[in-house]
């Protein structure tokens, strides 16, 4: 999985993508379940949902499997709606929470951070990025919305 297939899959969804990101609640998990659709349907590629991080309390949003060319894949996914304008604090701690969780994946796997959010509301929370000297975080547009990733 690559910020490509975020892409592909709010591109081909724009409507529904915008419309749940103004609503209170749903917007990632939604993103989470059609991600998991694009990768395991679309792609082909062997993807699970909320997989449990080994000897820890918490789950991994996606992880795809690992194949001849390359390790496993943990990802978490982090989506900023509306509703959460003049939250941005309080997201990006979760984020940091999720960087902090992906630490936890097995040694032989690779790690990703994907935070999407849609552009009318993304002057604050780039700017709460870069006060935090999140240098690691690069940014790529989609038509609706910035997503933001880091390899961990």
């Amino acid at each position: 999985m690559d910020v490509n297939d975020i892409i592909k899959v709010m591109n081909a969804q724009n409507e529904k993508a915008s419309s749940l990101s103004l609503s209170k609640g749903g917007f990632e998990g939604w993103l989470q379940a059609e991600l998991w659709y694009h990768l395991n349907i679309n792609k082909g590629e062997s993807t699970e949902r909320e997989v449990k991080y080994p000897n820890s309390l918490t789950y991994c949003d996606l992880v795809c499997d690992a194949t001849m060319t390359k390790p496993a894949q943990w990802v978490e996914v982090k989506a900023y709606g509306i509703f959460r304008d003049g939250d941005e604090p309080r997201f990006l701690d979760g984020v940091a929470a999720d960087v902090m969780k992906i630490d936890g994946k097995p040694a032989d796997a690779s790690g990703s951070v994907y935070l999407v959010v849609p552009k009318a509301i993304s002057d604050k929370v780039e700017a709460l990025i870069m006060r935090r000297g999140w240098t690691n975080f690069n940014r790529k547009d989609s038509v609706y919305a910035y997503i933001y990733y880091a390899d961990i």
